[in-house]
């Protein structure tokens, strides 16, 4: 069942579209809650994740 009451299905495809497409939208959320709080943004990006976890790799 959707959200909207009705019975459905979604294909893999349509599954994993929505998976990635509902994480963006937490993170767009939080962002703007962030920036309406006029908190500091932490840098979220995939690259600062990566060099954070493994150092070792910015020195490639």
């Amino acid at each position: 069942m959707f959200v909207d009451g009705k019975q459905g299905m979604l294909s893999r495809e349509e599954a994993i579209f929505h998976l990635v497409n509902h994480a963006t939208y937490h993170r767009g959320a939080i962002g703007h809650a962030l920036d309406l709080a006029d908190a500091n943004l932490p840098a979220d990006t995939y690259t600062v994740f990566i060099h954070g976890a493994e150092p070792q790799r910015g020195n490639a």
